[in-house]
């Protein structure tokens, strides 16, 4: 028996099983400079060894920046699906108000740890800028602060989405 698939049998099926695939199949791919700026910090020793201005090593920094990022990347994906996810929808693509608040925490560590980047690029000496390690700092500042951004907009609009059953309950309350 061959079975065809209508638009009408897609258009039932829920969005969890597309949006989970989306996000592992996607997630190593945004992940990618983090896996760089680890594997960076680790063997990278080019133009950076004696920086006497900077207040933090930047091997040091790529290591605990790529580390901390990734293991907080991990993090609000797992618990988009399990502690956080949203009951009674089938909307996934709008994280739910628990989700937001998780991602609000990393969001501020992220933002807090591109400064200190930020800070600390500034006070590398022109060989060290020039490095792959300079490069990889600068990059990983500019991508993490541009996934940030995403990321704060995706906040916003959990929090201010608001479910249409309630403007409906509203609308036949008065």
């Amino acid at each position: 028996v061959v079975r065809s698939l209508s638009l009408n049998s897609l258009a039932n099926m829920s969005e969890r099983p597309v949006v989970i695939i989306c996000l592992i199949c996607c997630t190593p791919i945004f992940a990618s400079y983090l896996i760089a700026a680890i594997v960076i910090g680790f063997i990278s020793n080019d133009g950076c060894l004696d920086q006497t201005d900077a207040f933090i090593d930047p091997f040091l920094y790529l290591k605990i920046g790529g580390f901390a990022f990734l293991a907080l990347d991990l993090f609000t994906l797992c618990t988009r699906f399990t502690i956080c996810k949203k009951r009674g929808t089938e909307n996934d693509f709008t994280p739910s108000k628990g989700q937001s608040c998780v991602s609000l925490v990393g969001v501020l560590f992220e933002i807090s740890w591109i400064i200190i980047g930020c800070i600390l690029y500034q006070n590398l000496d022109n060989d060290c800028i020039t490095s792959s390690v300079g490069k990889m700092l600068l990059s990983f500042i500019i991508i993490s602060s541009v996934f940030n951004c995403i990321e704060c907009i995706s906040i916003t609009q959990s929090c201010s989405n608001t479910n249409d059953n309630e403007k409906y309950q509203v609308i036949e309350e008065v």
